[in-house]
Formats: structure tokens, C-alpha cells, sequence
């Protein structure tokens, strides 16, 4: 048999053999998979696009409105791989399948030669054909892409409060592993895991969760022993009775600018504007 290579515009190498992909579906969705990089990669690319606006000063002022920015900024960049990713993904997925696909082409092509068939009716059976065939592979590729996403990011939330906190001289650190389960599920600490381990009446304990529904109850734990235990989130979805809810806990909740103005929130000193979260840890930590 002869062995070739046939090389994509997007430089992604199919190996063929005798004229036909050698590649599985599995192996054609971990190729296409393999365009993103690591999502720290993604989240050093947007601090630095947005290195001139992410002064220590603007950060500091306008805290929440900088980790939405740098939010939107992550989001955009990995939309941007995924769009590179697909149209990858089906040529792999046509070089793999042409052999069939050229055969239901001739076949369809005769039929309309022959009268059978219109040539434009002939030409829609072999792409309807084709959407069905490839549909698996496509679905497997967005419901593994979506995964993918949400892992990152919740870990891409709280990175971009660590390093913003660090950006305008506030000490943090990430809690992991056996620590991060001993400090009552926190994700960080201010100023570091020395300080909440052995004087934890001079830290903050803070759980990042990207929205409220995420298991929001597993962080009531930081709370124990009088701590000071703070939920950081960006949920625009936020009524008077979870907030009540958090009170139980002792959770301080940082949210949105604009979700605490709803009238619901305004009045709950509990509950705080992302935006003084620099100013609060500066003056009681």
C-alpha cells in the first residue's frame, strides 16, 4: 500500500492511506480538540490585550467592571479557537469519509444523467447524506467543547480575581488540594495559606463561583470557627431569599455592581458590590 499526507489549509497533517484518511472519529476529535491551548495560555492573552487599560488604578476603582472584562476578553479568545476547531474537524472528518462520499456523488450524478433524478435533487441527497453521517462526530465535538468550556471556567474565574487582587498590591493565594479541603472548601486566601492556617482571624477565606447555582452550599464551611468567609460571584441572578440564605452562613457576598442595586439587595449590608471587594480587604485584613 502507499502511504501519503495530506496537509489542510490550517496546517493540521491527515495521514492517508491509498487516497483515504486512516483517522478514527476519536482520533479526528482529539486533533481538532488539540488547537486550544492550556486555558492559562488563553488568560495570559487577554490580560495582555487589555494590558494598557489594566492599570492599578483602573483596577482598583472599577474591580468588578475589570473582571468582566477580562472575562469577556477569555470567552472571546477560546470562541475564536473553537471556530478555527470546526471547520478542522469536518475536513478531517470528509478525507477520512471521501471514498464513500465520491461513490454516493457518482452514483446520485448517474441517476440525474439517466433522467431519474433532477441534478439538483442528486446533488441535496449527497449533502443531506453527508449532514447525517458527520452530525455524530459534530455533536460529540460541541458537547465535548461545552465541557471543556465550563471546567475552564471556573477555573479561569478564580485566576482572574487572584491576579487582579495581586495586580494592585493585595496578597492572595489559591488554596489546593488537601488545603483547600482543610480551609473549608476556599478557593483563596488573603494574604496567604500561612496566615489562614495558623492565625485564621487575620485572613479571608473566599469561594469564586461563577454563578449561584453552582453548589454555592459546599463553601458554608469556610465559615466555621467565626472565619471570614466571602463568596465571589458574577450571577446576575440574585433575590432576597438566597441572600437571606447566605446570611445563615455568615457568607459575605460580593456580586455584580449593578445586581446590588436591585432593590431586593440595596438594603442587605451582607451583601456587597464586586467593586469595594479592594477596599475592604485593604482596610480589615
Amino acid at each position: 500500500m502507499l502511504t501519503s499526507k495530506t496537509r489542510t489549509k490550517r496546517s493540521i497533517v491527515i495521514e492517508t492511506v491509498d487516497g483515504k484518511s486512516s483517522l478514527s472519529d476519536e482520533q479526528i476529535l482529539k486533533r481538532a480538540k488539540a488547537i486550544f491551548p492550556a486555558w492559562t495560555q488563553i488568560l495570559d492573552d487577554a490580560f495582555q490585550r487589555l494590558e494598557a487599560k489594566l492599570t492599578k488604578g483602573y483596577v482598583r476603582k472599577n474591580f468588578c467592571a475589570a473582571m468582566l472584562e477580562v472575562e469577556k476578553t477569555a470567552y472571546e479568545l477560546f470562541s475564536g479557537y473553537e471556530a478555527r476547531a470546526f471547520p478542522d474537524l469536518v475536513v478531517m472528518w470528509y478525507e477520512a469519509h471521501s471514498s464513500e462520499i465520491d461513490r454516493a456523488h457518482q452514483r446520485e450524478v448517474m441517476e440525474s444523467l439517466q433522467g431519474t433524478k433532477p441534478l439538483g435533487e442528486a446533488l441535496k441527497s449527497v449533502v443531506r447524506d453527508v449532514i447525517r453521517d458527520s452530525f455524530p462526530l459534530i455533536r460529540k465535538f460541541q458537547t465535548s467543547v461545552g465541557q471543556m468550556r465550563k471546567k475552564r471556567g471556573g477555573e479561569t474565574f478564580q485566576e482572574i480575581v487572584l491576579r487582579l487582587l495581586n495586580k494592585i498590591g493585595i496578597s492572595c493565594e489559591k488554596a489546593k488540594g488537601e488545603i483547600e479541603a482543610e480551609l473549608g472548601h476556599t478557593d483563596l486566601v488573603v494574604p496567604n495559606i500561612k496566615t489562614a492556617q495558623s492565625t485564621p482571624d487575620r485572613a479571608f477565606f473566599m469561594a469564586c463561583q461563577h454563578t449561584l447555582a453552582e453548589r454555592w452550599w459546599s463553601s458554608t464551611s469556610m465559615t466555621t470557627g467565626g472565619r471570614r468567609g466571602y463568596l465571589i460571584t458574577v450571577d446576575k441572578r440574585l433575590g432576597k431569599k438566597k441572600a437571606n440564605r447566605l446570611r445563615k452562613y455568615n457568607l459575605v457576598v460580593f456580586v455584580r455592581d449593578d445586581v446590588k442595586e436591585k432593590a431586593a439587595l440595596r438594603n442587605l449590608p451582607w451583601v456587597r458590590k464586586l467593586s469595594s471587594l479592594p477596599d475592604e480587604l485593604s482596610r480589615t485584613s
